[in-house]
Parts: structure tokens; sequence; C-alpha cells
């Protein structure tokens, strides 16, 4: 009693590896490169401009282009930059899908990393930022707030053993009031301080007993 077994900080055997670690992190958008890339991203809205007609916004669609990282966009321009809805695939396999202003993602988007992890949701400036989820290949899930690519708000966590939590985070991590089930149906309910049980709460256990 007392700890998260793994589920809080990630520091447990190996079947508790699924967890969020730290805390979807992994959506670095930083590695995916979404900032200016482009070798001449005027030359490419000129040449845009010449082949299609632009809709009521004045968006062109076009594509793909494959930008100086490597990576292809096919979908709409506006002045030069991404801008309405396109997607875009980087040499590792990584898409984005969904909405761009201002030639980053902002809006609606879906973002499938490598190794099957996908965050679908709301974006700002190229992070994850509003409500929006995040689904590890090997079946843990979390659904809440987000803010600068950060759990920040209320939001709900599992794990493929039946474990849960439901709770407060703040950038990043498990704090304020939450409760955690464990694959055993015993449960904590209380506070959390930096992905630790730690302050005022009560623990519980199948056979009714209390702490």
């Amino acid at each position: 009693m007392g700890n998260c077994a793994g589920y809080c900080t990630g520091e447990s055997d190996e079947k508790n590896e699924h967890h969020t670690k730290n805390n979807f992190n992994k959506i670095d958008l930083q590695d995916l490169d979404f900032e200016k890339t482009y070798a001449d991203p005027q030359q490419h809205a000129v040449k845009a401009i010449k082949h299609e007609e632009a809709d009521s916004n004045g968006r062109i669609a076009k594509g793909p282009f494959t930008l100086k990282n490597g990576a292809v966009y096919t979908g709409q321009w506006l002045s030069g930059m991404r801008d309405g809805f396109g997607d875009q695939l980087w040499p590792d396999g990584s898409k984005y899908e969904g909405q761009w202003r201002n030639d980053k993602a902002n809006g609606q988007g879906k973002l499938v990393h490598a190794d099957g992890d996908i965050y679908e949701g709301e974006w700002v400036n190229d992070k994850a930022e509003g409500k929006g989820t995040y689904s590890h290949a090997n079946g843990a899930y979390y659904e809440g707030a987000w803010i600068d690519d950060k759990q920040h708000g209320f939001g709900v966590e599992s794990w493929p053993d039946g474990a849960r939590y439901e709770g407060k985070y703040i950038e990043g991590k498990k704090e304020g009031e939450g409760k955690l089930t464990f694959a055993d149906g015993s449960y904590y309910e209380g506070e959390f301080r930096q992905n630790e049980i730690s302050g005022f709460g009560n623990y519980y256990w199948p056979d009714g007993k209390a702490y």
C-alpha cells in the first residue's frame, strides 16, 4: 500500500512499462520538425496558383511536396504556408493528418507515430493542446486535457491489465485529487504529488478493508 505499483512513475517491472512514463513526452514535435522546412515556400505557392483554383478562403490544394527534412506534405496552402487541411508523412513512417494554420498544425488532427502510438485531438502551434486522446500500441490509453504537449487538467488513463487512473494532471504529471484503481480491484482515492501517492487519501481492498 502507499505506492502506485508502477502506474505513476513507470519504474516497476516490465509488465507496467506501458504506462505514460514521461507522460507522453514522446509527442515532442520538435523531433518531427513541423517548423518551416521549405527550400522556398513562396515558390511552391506560385506554382500552385498557376495550376489550381483557390477556394473561397484563398487556399490552394496542391502536392505532394517533399520538404527539406524528407517529409512529404499533401494538402492546402495559403500565402506559401500549409493552411487548411493536409497530411504530412515523415521518412520514419510517422504521419499527421488534419488542420493547419500559418504553416503549423492547428485545430483538429491525428498524429500516428512510427511505433504505432496515436495522438488524436486538438493542436495549437504544432503541440497537443486542448482535448485529445493518446493510444499506445500496447493498449494503454489516455483521454483528457493537454497544454503544451503535456497532460494538464482532468484526464483518465487506463492500462491493458484493467488498472485505471482518473483525476488531475499538472504539466504531464498526476497532481492533486485523483483515483487510482489497481488490476486486483483495490483502489486509492486521494492526493497525488509529482506522479506519486502523497498527502491525504484512503486505500480500499476488494474484501472491504480500508485504510
